[in-house]
């Protein structure tokens, strides 16, 4: 509740404390600072960019003292471009928690970091997975609520990196008006696999599912009530998770 200021484009801690003094000099009344996904390190989740962000932690504590929030932006896509040297990749690794192609191994899409494989939030270990990558940010900087974006889920390859199947799932024998005439356009294979079912049997919900995941994250991190907005959502998201409407133009 209360007015927020969120914008892409702050690019550093110190531009992000001038918006802050700026308008506490002015005596506005803000309750909530955001942040998008340039406070990241090379747009990895779950990490902040220690040399223009740096003084971020600082930045969220001095917040709390004048009574106000920290929200940042996560995307699903986890970068596998770092393995051994980035544990939300790595974790996802040993607790295989990631969704398959339908040959069995990882897919591989494309989101902000370049390269990346994206959590299955249907499988029963990924909530603990998702906990546990909130605690470990929690523990450097204290945010109070998670924006999730790019959940639909979103990806730059036409299904994967090396594409998809030629098979009923990723070519039915209809196709309702999707962008690009194709179930694979911005998103993953539907011939995907996924540990209750198919992408396809499940596409709809997968932003469903982070959101009930973030939002278990959260309760169990904080210990109280907490937000999660998310750009995708399913009947019944309400309960877990706001929604928020996308990158909209503001006309009419």
């Amino acid at each position: 509740l209360g007015f927020h200021l969120c914008r892409y484009g702050y690019g550093s801690s110190e531009q992000l404390r001038t918006v802050i003094a700026r308008n506490r000099a002015l005596g506005i009344p803000y309750e909530v600072q955001w942040t998008d996904i340039d406070y990241m390190d090379h747009y990895r989740d779950w990490t902040y960019d220690n040399t223009s962000f740096e003084g971020l932690p600082e930045i969220v504590d001095d917040l709390h003292q004048y009574g106000q929030k920290h929200i940042m932006i996560i995307d699903p896509g986890i970068s596998n471009q770092v393995p051994g040297q980035y544990p939300p990749y790595d974790e996802g690794v040993t607790d295989d928690i990631f969704v398959k192609n339908a040959s069995g191994g990882l897919l591989i899409g494309k989101v902000w970091p370049g390269d990346t494989v994206f959590p299955d939030w249907t499988h029963p270990k990924v909530g603990d997975y998702w906990y546990r990558q909130a605690k470990s940010y929690h523990d450097q900087v204290a945010f109070d609520g998670i924006w999730i974006d790019m959940n639909e889920p979103s990806s730059s390859y036409p299904g994967s990196k090396y594409g998809c199947t030629n098979d009923s799932l990723d070519n039915p024998p209809y196709i309702p008006g999707v962008l690009g005439g194709s179930l694979r356009v911005n998103t993953l294979c539907s011939s995907a696999k996924q540990y209750y079912s198919t992408h396809y049997n499940l596409h709809s919900m997968y932003g469903f599912g982070e959101g009930i995941a973030t939002n278990y994250a959260l309760t169990k991190l904080l210990n109280k009530r907490s937000i999660v907005i998310s750009r995708s959502t399913y009947a019944g998201h309400g309960h877990y998770a706001g929604h928020w409407s996308g990158d909209i133009s503001s006309t009419w």
